[in-house]
């Protein structure tokens, strides 16, 4: 593990951020508050795979020493890995417009956001597209 990975604690940061402009301008077609409150917790998914090579010094990944701990690796480029891996926001989206011309409820708006929230991620860790 030679890069620096962002802190746990900027993903969720940024999926705040996102889930806020998102509420902004669809706060009256989604009336769901589950989706709302739980949607910056998406930004977080991917870092499970985090588990599989876990070691203590890592915690520092999660937790915050300084304020400089919330951009360290930010866009930092590195290779896929497991569950860092761009063909899944991929198929996210896939799934979402799979679902959208068959079913044209709210459910593809769900694989919607998944796949926004696991790009994101995807690109504050700075995942290489090859």
């Amino acid at each position: 593990m030679g890069y620096v990975m962002p802190i746990v604690l900027t993903h969720f940061i940024s999926g705040i951020f996102v889930t806020t402009l998102l509420f902004l301008k669809y706060r009256n077609t989604i009336q769901s508050r589950m989706l709302w409150f739980g949607f910056p917790f998406l930004f977080i998914i991917p870092d499970i795979d985090h588990l599989i090579y876990w070691q203590p010094s890592m915690l520092a990944s999660i937790f915050p020493q300084s304020l400089a701990d919330l951009v360290a690796g930010i866009f930092a480029p590195r290779p896929p890995s497991l569950l860092h891996n761009w063909y899944i926001p991929l198929a996210l989206f896939s799934v979402g417009i799979f679902l959208f011309k068959i079913y044209p409820k709210k459910m593809h708006l769900i694989f919607f956001l998944f796949a926004i929230a696991w790009g994101t991620h995807m690109l504050l860790d700075g995942v290489m597209l090859w």
